[in-house]
């Protein structure tokens, strides 16, 4: 490479180096691509396979035997529209409360101020709750509750999808877990 110009040499560097950088970054996207979309690909394709795929330990993604049971045993429960239904409102309703409430803080809605949760323990004291409905991550679930338990807060309605608990007696916890029951209501509706 003795007979390219400094000047040549800089710019050819400059493009393998920009090269590098974007190749790791679609190496990256790929897998974050992997990662978000698996679930989702596992979940369709196994509403495809048979009873037999689905207890054998070698059909990890692909159905041996594709079928259509699981659809046709949908179809022929009355009550899957209706549940089917009021599950995916309930899980819309909870999603866009969460995601609305956050960007809220600070504005009124209906007369009512949608706060910060630093202003948590004077709201407690100032209008005694007796029960609080749990939309957080899962993360801060347990430790939130810990918290408005200490506040004087009995009991909680609690769509975190992590089951809580406390020592403390007269404290009580009703866990909905959208998953469990969509799964719950799948196999039931799909049992002959």
């Amino acid at each position: 490479m003795a007979w390219l110009s400094q000047k040549t040499k800089r710019r050819l560097e400059k493009k393998a180096g920009h090269l590098v950088v974007q190749c790791s970054l679609f190496a990256m996207l790929l897998g974050f691509a992997y990662v978000i979309l698996y679930p989702f690909l596992f979940k369709i394709l196994a509403s495809f396979m048979s009873l037999d795929d689905m207890y054998d330990p070698t059909v990890m993604l692909i159905p041996k035997n594709w079928t259509l049971d699981i659809y046709r045993g949908l179809l022929q429960t009355p009550d899957y529209v209706e549940g089917f239904y009021h599950t995916t409102l309930y899980a819309v309703v909870v999603a866009v409360l969460a995601t609305v409430s956050s960007a809220l803080v600070g504005d009124e809605i209906n007369g009512v101020t949608v706060r910060s949760m630093d202003e948590l323990e004077d709201y407690v004291a100032s209008y005694h709750p007796n029960v609080a409905v749990l939309t957080v991550p899962q993360s801060v679930a347990q430790p939130l509750a810990d918290r408005l338990i200490g506040l004087g807060v009995r009991g909680f309605w609690n769509f975190t999808n992590v089951e809580l608990s406390t020592k403390e007696d007269g404290v009580f916890f009703e866990d909905i877990h959208f998953v469990d029951t969509l799964l719950t209501l799948s196999y039931r509706i799909s049992q002959p």
